[in-house]
């Protein structure tokens, strides 16, 4: 399938981390959600995931929710966007790496508004 992709070991890779990802752009995204492709216009977009409890969602958009029920979790993440650029990943990741890279974004976040604040 095009659109979304679904990693995981086997006999020849037994050491692959298991992963689901997509990459719609420009015109795939269609084919693993109901949508039009057309770059140049946003829609509202609600992308709820769930996976199985340990495993790390991202997506598009604010996090609403995130809530673990028993052996699952739930990620709720709304969005205004071009659906040609809608995206999920999701991984087992090791709590380390999981921060780091939430660290790593909010850095990023920090900076710019530090810039902006400098800038006036």
């Amino acid at each position: 399938m095009r659109g979304i992709y679904f990693i995981r070991p086997d006999k020849y890779y037994p050491h692959l981390q298991p992963e689901i990802w997509s990459q719609g752009e420009a015109e795939d995204n269609r084919r693993w959600f109901p949508t039009w492709d057309e770059p140049n216009q946003k829609t509202p977009v609600e992308t709820i995931v769930t996976v199985q409890k340990g495993w790390t969602v991202t997506a598009n958009g604010h996090l609403k929710s995130h809530t673990t029920t028993g052996a699952t979790t739930t990620w709720d993440w709304d969005a205004a966007a071009v659906p040609a650029l809608s995206t999920i990943e999701t991984t087992d990741s090791e709590p380390g790496v999981r921060n780091a890279a939430w660290d790593a974004v909010a850095d990023i976040k920090d900076n710019a508004k530090h810039a902006k604040h400098k800038m006036k």
